[in-house]
């Protein structure tokens, strides 16, 4: 599962999704560029549990399901991202 923070609102957005396809579509409707949904649709395919991606103002995790409903709900606010 992925959880993309979006630090261009404030107060910033969480959205969360299975499929790399869904976040690069997310990606684009931040960003509007589709360079840049690509990019990062290249990289979310090797990524493991645990590790994440920030481009820009988007902070991308790849965590668990589990682990994934509990940080959509607390809104992400611990202190690394």
């Amino acid at each position: 599962m992925f959880v993309v923070r979006d630090w261009t609102r404030n107060p910033s957005y969480t959205m969360v999704s299975n499929d790399v396809k869904d976040v690069r579509d997310i990606v684009i409707g931040i960003t509007g560029d589709e360079t840049i949904g690509d990019h990062v649709l290249l990289h979310l395919g090797h990524m493991i549990f645990g590790q994440f991606l920030v481009w820009g103002p988007l902070v991308i995790r790849r965590v668990p399901d589990e682990d994934a409903q509990a940080l959509y709900l607390k809104g992400e606010n611990d202190a690394d991202h």
